[in-house]
């Protein structure tokens, strides 16, 4: 691959943006990756939530500042800019004076979204568990966003985030139809709470797995079946957020589809909603 360079981009480079630029930094290693932000003051640190939620993330590739979307190098029509929304796009747009932004690759992260629930707003003066959401979404997005744009292979085919049962429900009809006709593996993705009731129309046989070890029979991992967690497990996020996760997937991916679901939104704790739009990454 060519010098490729990603921008992350928020309005104070202080939530979003440095941690969607650490992901990044994790999973895209031979990728240059900056981040900034729109209102940026450089003197000001990084707030010390934010840290400490990089922290329990397992995300150590973060930037110490922020960086003013004027401090950073001259823009390149090869670099992959994506913002956190559509206010700072427009604002960066006039910040460096570009006069054609079509000639620039500058994205805002609502445009890989599959659903209203995946758009990040800023955090700021949100209490813990919704600022982890909006950090869990920009983390997404720009995942998803950097595979899209360099053509970079999704692990897995179709990753959901349902509203409600109902909704559950009719995407367990249709992953299930898709496994049964295509050959494939579903995932579970309620990892801290697995719950095999909401499984109503299942055809199809559980495979029992500890996320924590990421380890399948590689006979049973060529079986359709759907993956669910033992066990309640703690500290989910650093499971979708590991390169062994990623690796997990990447093996799944070469004997079939991987269609992951997660639990439906309004069953979930509040403090529970950022480990569901977590187990979106890498689709």
């Amino acid at each position: 691959m060519n010098h490729q360079r990603v921008i992350t981009v928020c309005k104070y480079n202080q939530a979003r943006s440095i941690t969607a630029a650490a992901a990044l930094r994790r999973f895209f290693p031979e990728i240059e990756i900056l981040s900034a932000g729109i209102q940026a003051n450089p003197l000001l640190p990084i707030p010390s939530s934010i840290l400490e939620i990089l922290d329990q993330w397992g995300l150590d590739q973060y930037d110490n500042r922020s960086t003013p979307v004027t401090n950073l190098p001259t823009l390149q029509a090869t670099d992959l800019v994506l913002c956190a929304d559509a206010e700072v796009k427009a604002t960066l747009i006039k910040q460096l004076n570009i006069t054609n932004p079509n000639d620039y690759k500058i994205r805002v992260l609502e445009e890989y979204a599959v659903s209203s629930l995946e758009i990040p707003v800023d955090p700021v003066n949100m209490g813990e568990s919704d600022t982890k959401m909006q950090l869990a979404r920009a983390v997404v997005l720009s995942v998803r966003a950097v595979r899209k744009e360099l053509q970079i292979q999704h692990p897995i085919t179709s990753a959901r985030f349902p509203r409600d049962k109902a909704e559950h429900l009719q995407i367990q009809k249709e992953i299930i139809a898709a496994v049964e006709n295509n050959h494939g593996t579903i995932i579970d993705a309620g990892f801290s709470i697995p719950n095999p009731l909401l499984w109503q129309v299942n055809n199809l046989e559980f495979i029992a797995f500890n996320p924590n070890r990421l380890e399948i029979d590689s006979g049973v991992q060529k079986q359709s079946g759907i993956l669910i967690s033992k066990f309640e497990v703690d500290f989910v996020p650093k499971i979708f957020l590991s390169i062994n996760y990623l690796a997990w997937l990447q093996d799944i991916a070469v004997q079939q589809n991987i269609y992951l679901l997660a639990q439906p939104a309004e069953g979930l704790p509040p403090a529970r909603h950022h480990e569901a739009i977590l187990a979106l990454i890498h689709s």
